[in-house]
């Protein structure tokens, strides 16, 4: 199916012609990348504060994911339910949310453990 390979060519869309939801979650996960909130420009781990807190990186990770996913499977009926759900935006900041606040309590964690660590060897 040549429909399948040519989302870049023609500005990603589909086999009916029509731009698939995922090419819109990634143009307006995008925007926040480039949101000027966070004028610091000290590379720092920024947040994407005008539509969710999670840090630039992350943004960025599951953009390259869902960036991936559309070029290899945009067109293909099975994936129809996933890449060209109307809610996706919605689905993909609420997972956003949960990866921010699952990767703070992460690295909360582990700071804990390193300072009991480094208590114990004072001890």
């Amino acid at each position: 199916n040549n429909n399948n390979n040519n989302n870049n060519n023609n500005g990603g869309t589909g086999s009916a012609g029509s731009a698939w939801q995922v090419w819109k979650a990634i143009a307006r996960l995008e925007e926040s990348l480039f949101d000027d909130n966070d004028n610091d420009n000290d590379n720092n781990d920024d947040r994407c504060s005008r539509y969710h807190p999670a840090s630039k990186e992350l943004v960025a990770e599951v953009v390259a994911i869902l960036r991936n996913l559309a070029e290899r499977h945009e067109g293909k009926s099975e994936w129809r339910g996933i890449l060209n759900k109307s809610t996706l935006l919605h689905e993909v900041e609420e997972s956003l949310l949960a990866l921010h606040f699952l990767q703070h309590q992460f690295l909360a964690l582990q700071q804990q453990q390193q300072q009991q660590q480094q208590q114990e060897m004072v001890v």
